[in-house]
């Protein structure tokens, strides 16, 4: 299921233009996206050698020790129902987050393995 999954770990950082700076011009990474129009300061993704990383900016700022890290898949449905299969439990995600363009996610939420 997740053999061809890519994998990033999720950065919180407090300014968008800093951290993308500090990725590119301290660290060598490349710029891959910065979300568009309202979102810009919200979401950004840098590769670092091999290694993705997505800057986030939460809408309210939470203190996190750790960042986080999340597989990435094609089809999100089809790689849980196939991990669901292998009696992957998953536990609903505790809010919808509004996707890019503003509007909320159709997606139950977050999946969380337990």
């Amino acid at each position: 299921m997740l053999a061809k999954a890519s994998f990033a770990t999720l950065i919180p950082v407090r300014n968008m233009d800093r951290a993308i700076r500090f990725y590119r011009k301290a660290l060598g990474g490349k710029l891959n996206m910065r979300a568009p129009g309202k979102m810009r300061n919200y979401w950004a993704s840098v590769n670092v050698g091999n290694t993705e990383f997505w800057l986030v900016h939460p809408d309210k700022w939470e203190r996190r020790d750790l960042a986080y890290s999340t597989f990435v898949v094609k089809d999100i449905r089809k790689t849980v129902a196939g991990l669901r299969k292998r009696r992957v439990r998953f536990l609903r995600g505790e809010k919808m987050s509004p996707n890019m363009s503003g509007a909320k996610s159709k997606e139950a939420g977050l999946r969380t393995w337990k």
